[in-house]
């Protein structure tokens, strides 16, 4: 079964192409809702933040998703003690099979790894334009499967330890609302995204008939063996 995007890749029975495929703008919408998220979570713990913050850059592409204005949090990853600088976040999804994982990474399918490969990335590509900023930089990624990178951990556990400085709140419960609902934001960005790949297959290949006489071993939705 061949994907209808301009590679006419092979697509696996999980799925799994078209969590990087280019077709359409659903990755897009997956990790916008992730970004509202992350400002609503901020807005609870009184801190302001502001969408896709211009950098004064000649290129307009290199753009950071979110700014917390002085949100000063405890240390925690690439974040000093107490600073009250901004700090920017590039928010990220990756999938943990794609065919670059695969390629460049022999532990692609440990939990994880996928994550740190995109963090590692994503800190070389903007953490000395926002140091000129007198700023600081945090990746915040997330892994299709349902994986948080730690320093997304780290944020929800800070922000709702202010949080519940204004609520009169559990911190624990506060994080674990924020938890939970990122993780539900995350997989429905899935859903919606494999739902639509989906439905841009040739008919032959939403047959579920051709579909099993081309793959019998995936009778009944899973391996046979």
């Amino acid at each position: 079964m061949k994907c209808s995007c301009k590679d006419k890749t092979i697509i696996d029975p999980f799925g799994d192409h078209f969590h990087a495929c280019p077709i359409g703008n659903l990755r897009q919408a997956r990790h916008n809702m992730l970004t509202q998220e992350i400002k609503h979570m901020l807005a609870y713990a009184g801190i302001s933040s502001e969408i896709e913050p211009s950098l004064g850059l000649e290129d307009k592409n290199i753009r950071p998703d979110l700014v917390a204005h002085h949100p000063s949090f405890e240390a925690f990853a690439e974040i000093p003690k107490e600073s009250s600088k901004n700090i920017y976040f590039d928010i990220s999804v990756t999938h943990p099979v794609n065919s670059s994982q695969l390629k460049n990474s022999k532990g692609c399918y440990t939990a994880g790894t996928a994550a740190k490969a995109r963090y590692t990335y994503k800190m070389r590509k903007f953490r000395e334009i926002i140091a000129k900023k007198d700023a600081l930089f945090l990746p915040l990624i997330f892994e299709t499967y349902g994986l948080f990178h730690p320093a997304v951990k780290q944020l929800i556990i800070q922000t709702a330890r202010k949080a519940s400085s204004y609520h009169s709140i559990p911190e624990d419960k506060i994080a674990n609302y924020w938890l939970v609902r990122l993780s539900c934001m995350l997989q429905k960005g899935n859903a919606n995204l494999l739902e639509s790949r989906a439905q841009r297959l040739d008919e032959l290949h939403l047959n579920k008939d051709s579909w099993i006489g081309l793959n019998p071993e995936y009778i009944g939705g899973s391996p046979s063996n």
